[in-house]
């Protein structure tokens, strides 16, 4: 796994356009610097994503009792995911740009 690059032209995305690109606001998209072509996120690097989060919630809850505990190992979770997105989530041409060719 390493950063991926645009489909179309092979550019290298920018690790802070990939960090953006996981946060609500952009809604799962990047578009290539070099040739203008829209990727989204894949289903299944939605889902994983989803699944690690989620998962490591659900296991702390069992394992211990303390709130503050369980809020704080899944903040430090959350924050060591988010810096690891760019290299586990992919991204494919969005549909409208596969039309284009």
């Amino acid at each position: 796994m390493g950063i991926q690059k645009c489909k179309n032209c092979g550019t290298k995305f920018k690790y802070k356009d990939l960090l953006k690109s996981v946060l609500p606001a952009e809604a799962g998209y990047i578009k290539c610097r070099n040739c203008g072509t829209s990727h989204q996120i894949t289903r299944l690097s939605s889902f994983i994503m989803s699944a690690l989060i989620l998962a490591p919630m659900f296991l702390m809850i069992s394992l211990t009792a303390s709130r503050v505990l369980r809020l704080s190992v899944f903040a430090v979770w959350v924050v060591i995911l988010g810096a690891l997105s760019p290299y586990i989530t992919r991204y494919k041409l969005k549909d409208s740009d596969k039309n284009k060719e």
